[in-house]
């Protein structure tokens, strides 16, 4: 029987950022949803109830050790002991250890359903309809022995508009979301973009809550003909309900066959034995009129072709006829599907994005014609007309709660920021921080800050008393590719444009102009990447998120006036922090170093001044000749200075930079060296100038 997704991918030289230990069985150059030649046999061997099984035990038997099994081929060891013994092999010493993992099996089970089952009862005590989903669901009225099916959590389906009680049940038995996503998270972004989330208590209790049953179909109404069609249950005294066997078999079909950095085999050994226990009762007239409705009818007949090779299940030629039919769009994006990530072409990874849309805002039973999927596309990405679509750059478009393939961005157009001191850093690896000052545009927190989600990103700042005068904005920030730019804009107008490199945050410094915000309590900065990229294109790991640039820390402070003949000390307790704009170490005892070819400050000229001067002593060894540096003022360039610790005071004429108003002083030091290239410190920083104090005269 043909299939028609292709099984194979080419070699992945790259490894993901999160190193895991290759699956039991892998090759070097698989890449793809399919089983390797050796899983398959393992497959064979736990199912075939014949000569053929008998033969794949053969061939794998010399190769199996349990110490270097992964996580799914330990999932299969019990069903696999059970089929090998009933094929008539009971001496086998590999067998006792298989019999270990079946107990282990089963006390697992036993604690997890013990600590998680409550929870169900809860939630169908208060009236909420709930559904056991997979392993959960072969174990109820005592189908399943409980050490046969290895279970990692419990999966729960809930309609979509009890998701927020349901949540709160779950929260009040201790449990909270994986991956330390918040609560209001899971209530407020999840559901648009996914099918479910994973709770647990940091033990034994793990409970996957859904609202959609699978997540090729997460339109509104998508699960009525699921729960219409449900069977009453009961696990450990608890009622529930279950999907028929038709159904049960869909799920369990398009939840597995997707690609991931582990080949799944539970979704063929479970598939298997639904068809087995349906015992030829089967609806598969049911199972493709499902397939089609949701459009994933290449894949269930994919998954059905694979069923037989490695599992003998024998389907209705008519079924794989029905399961046939038309849909070049889908059979595109399933392809893509089963590859890698970063093994997917432009158009490959497009179609699983624009597909995972479509499952969502395509109605069941509407017609998917080319117009409907560019109308689609033109929504997804914010553009007016279908028309746009070509004019759209990768990264696509900013908006209010953009979906994704993985995740949601947070924000919803919206933000209510508290109000931020003078100073005072805004942390966008804090959790509670971005949600209050996002608007839209950056993904979830990490722990040194935020990507921004696609192209751009806009914040809410509250400031602590109207603005009087020119603000001085610091971002530290990097970037996903070396020169990626970072743009920040207010009102509409470019601040500035700079480009990051990939080794660290970078502090990025703009002028907010006085005209813009004198007066005002809040500002509203977009933060723009024009290079936003995929990491799968780029070869990087397989994190689907449009990424633009991150994020580390952001702060705002007024700019300080200086007045003619007033001295601004550079030293401890100074407070000249308000000023500089880079290129600066650590305040010392008396002044500051240079830090690095390039020292900015911004300041405002009270009034009218002629000549700029300061005193500072260069970093030189004895004897050598003076530092070479350059001087500009609002990018003009007012001269060219030796340096030298015996002439520490140096003046330069301003120009007509001096004439009041917002003013960018620049040191360019000409190769600075560090203090460990002359003697017994050992600093590493290329240091410039130890600046005391700087004046407008």
């Amino acid at each position: 029987m043909e299939t028609d997704l292709v099984r194979t991918g080419p070699p992945d030289e790259r490894p993901l950022r999160r190193e895991e230990p290759p699956p039991w069985g892998s090759v070097a150059a698989h890449a793809s949803i399919w089983p390797t030649p050796l899983q398959g046999d393992l497959l064979r061997a736990t199912l075939l109830q014949d000569e053929r099984g008998l033969e794949a035990w053969r061939r794998i038997r010399p190769l199996l050790n349990v110490a270097e099994m992964d996580y799914g081929t330990h999932a299969m060891l019990p069903r696999l002991r059970a089929n090998v013994i009933a094929l008539g092999i009971d001496d086998d010493p590999l067998l006792r250890l298989f019999k270990g993992v079946q107990r282990f099996t089963w006390a697992r089970t036993q604690i997890l359903l013990a600590r998680v089952m409550p929870i169900v009862a809860e939630l169908e005590d208060r009236g909420i309809r709930t559904m056991l989903l997979k392993g959960a669901a072969m174990l109820v009225d005592g189908r399943k022995h409980a050490g046969m099916r290895h279970m990692g959590d419990v999966d729960v389906l809930v309609a979509p508009e009890v998701i927020g009680t349901a949540v709160e049940v779950i929260l009040s038995h201790g449990l909270s979301p994986m991956e330390s996503i918040p609560p209001w998270y899971v209530r407020e972004y999840v559901p648009p973009v996914r099918a479910s989330v994973g709770f647990t208590d940091g033990a034994e209790g793990r409970i996957d809550l859904h609202w959609f049953a699978t997540r090729a179909s997460c339109q509104a109404g998508a699960d009525d003909d699921f729960w219409q069609a449900s069977v009453p249950v009961v696990l450990r005294g608890v009622q529930s309900r279950a999907l028929c066997p038709a159904d049960e078999l869909l799920m369990l079909i398009v939840h597995g066959l997707r690609w991931a950095p582990a080949p799944g085999y539970r979704w063929v050994l479970d598939a298997a034995l639904v068809v087995r226990d349906a015992d030829g009762e089967l609806d598969y007239e049911r199972l493709a009129f499902q397939a089609r409705r949701r459009r994933v009818a290449p894949v269930v007949r994919a998954a059905l072709a694979y069923l037989h090779e490695v599992a003998g299940v024998e389907v209705p030629p008519a079924t794989m006829r029905r399961l046939r039919g038309p849909a070049p769009m889908v059979r595109y994006e399933l392809r893509a599907q089963a590859r890698q990530p970063r093994r997917r072409g432009a158009g490959g990874r497009a179609a699983v994005v624009h597909g995972e849309y479509v499952r969502r805002n395509l109605a069941l039973d509407a017609s998917a014609t080319p117009l409907a999927h560019a109308r689609l596309a033109a929504r997804r990405l914010g553009v007016q007309r279908p028309s746009d679509l070509l004019r759209v750059r990768p990264g696509g478009l900013p908006g209010p709660g953009r979906p994704s393939a993985v995740e949601a961005p947070i924000g919803s157009g919206v933000a209510d920021p508290p109000v931020t001191d003078w100073g005072a850093p805004i942390d966008f690896g804090n959790v509670e921080a971005v949600r209050q000052h996002c608007m839209y545009g950056l993904w979830f927190p990490e722990e040194w800050g935020s990507w921004i989600a696609g192209r751009e990103a806009r914040v809410a700042l509250e400031l602590p008393e109207p603005a009087a005068a020119t603000l001085l904005l610091e971002v530290s920030a990097g970037g996903l590719t070396e020169g990626q730019r970072l743009q920040v804009l207010l009102d509409g107008r470019r601040l500035t444009s700079r480009k990051l490199g990939t080794r660290g945050a970078e502090s990025v410094f703009a002028a907010l102009p006085a005209e813009l915000v004198r007066g005002r309590t809040r500002l509203e900065l977009v933060f723009r990447a024009p290079d936003a990229a995929l990491p799968p294109r780029l070869q990087i790991n397989d994190d689907l998120r449009p990424m633009g640039v991150f994020l580390g820390r952001l702060w705002l402070r007024p700019v300080p006036t200086c007045g003619t003949g007033e001295r601004l000390a550079l030293g401890l307790g100074s407070g000249d922090e308000r000023m500089l704009a880079g290129g600066w170490a650590e305040a010392a005892e008396g002044g500051r170093w240079t830090v690095g070819p390039r020292a900015r400050i911004l300041l405002r000229a009270g009034t009218a001044a002629s000549r700029l001067e300061w005193t500072a002593a260069p970093l030189i060894p004895d004897g050598a000749p003076p530092l070479s540096v350059e001087v500009f003022a609002n990018g003009t360039r007012l001269g060219r200075l030796g340096c030298h610790p015996d002439s520490p005071i140096a003046r330069v004429p301003l120009k007509r930079a001096g004439a009041g108003g917002d003013l960018w002083l620049e040191w360019r030091v000409r190769d600075p060296r560090s203090p460990s290239d002359y003697g017994p410190s050992t600093d590493p920083r290329p240091l410039g100038l130890f600046f005391h104090e700087i004046a407008l005269l």
